[in-house]
């Protein structure tokens, strides 16, 4: 048995008025029985099994394929949604002119805000289209959400809107602020949910080399903000501080296996996880 990674090509969307390809990962097990699967959408579906412009990978597949050979992770299905070459930053974006938590207008930001059509093309379009083709596990419990940078800000703002969509969210690197040269002020990119929604588990992470775009102390502001909320350490959200991780698919391929396991893992993916973050400095708040 051997996993394979399917292409459909030109899924449109009425509500993005636009069309993109979404790659699916099947596990081993996938075309030797009827058994459904658990499923992990993630955002910039063109650069999580293949090749980026820069020459790198997430290597998802290959990620997967390693953790259920060795028996740490759960079969699982992973669907990556391509962005839109032209839109990404518009469509990974939530935030309204006028949002009176924003302290410097987001009009003076490069961006327009389709993260509304975005997730509703996500939920309403391509999940069905999932679950109408593939053997998933549709329900809420078994649905999760990841991305990074601005994939992972607009997993971010998806993830817990719609908590009776998607029980579990990565949130890796993301892209928070965007610091306007000219103002020479960071313009928040963030909505700040102000209750605790029921999510079952949260993943984020930041990597202390990834640059001006990515700052440690804005990501880690948000993660004890959700500590405040009083999602529990550990049980429900963790919070990993790469100390050499840089702004590249090659350092999110070298980490993404925790989140992984932290959603998906087996009794012995537990203890690998456990052991792992124990070997950390800095893992939550």
């Amino acid at each position: 048995m051997s996993s394979s990674i399917q292409t459909i090509e030109n899924v449109s969307s009425v509500y993005l008025e636009n069309t993109r390809n979404v790659h699916i990962y099947l596990p081993p097990s996938y075309h030797d029985g009827s058994k459904h699967y658990p499923v992990l959408y993630m955002q910039d579906g063109q650069n999580i099994f293949h090749t980026a412009f820069n020459g790198q990978s997430w290597r998802m597949h290959q990620i997967a394929d390693e953790l259920i050979k060795q028996g740490e992770m759960e079969e699982i299905i992973i669907v990556g949604i391509e962005n839109h070459p032209t839109e990404r930053s518009n469509e990974y974006n939530f935030y309204f002119q006028g949002d009176p938590e924003v302290d410097v207008p987001f009009s003076t930001t490069p961006f327009s805000a389709k993260g509304i059509q975005y997730e509703t093309f996500l939920i309403r379009e391509i999940k069905p289209l999932i679950d109408q083709t593939y053997r998933t596990k549709n329900n809420t419990e078994c649905t999760a959400l990841m991305g990074s940078s601005m994939g992972g800000a607009v997993s971010y703002h998806i993830g817990f809107r719609n908590p009776d969509v998607f029980s579990m969210v990565g949130i890796m690197s993301p892209y928070f602020y965007y610091h306007h040269k000219e103002l020479k002020q960071d313009i928040s990119l963030v909505n700040k949910f102000s209750e605790k929604v029921p999510l079952k588990k949260i993943w984020m992470d930041i990597g202390a080399e990834e640059g001006p775009l990515i700052e440690v102390p804005q990501v880690e502001d948000m993660a004890a903000h959700l500590l405040e909320l009083g999602y529990e350490h550990e049980k429900e959200f963790l919070f990993q501080i790469d100390h050499s991780g840089k702004h590249t698919e090659d350092d999110w391929a070298k980490r993404v296996h925790a989140p992984l396991l932290y959603f998906f893992g087996t009794e012995k993916g537990n203890a690998v996880l456990i052991d792992l973050l124990e070997k950390e400095e800095e893992v939550g708040c």
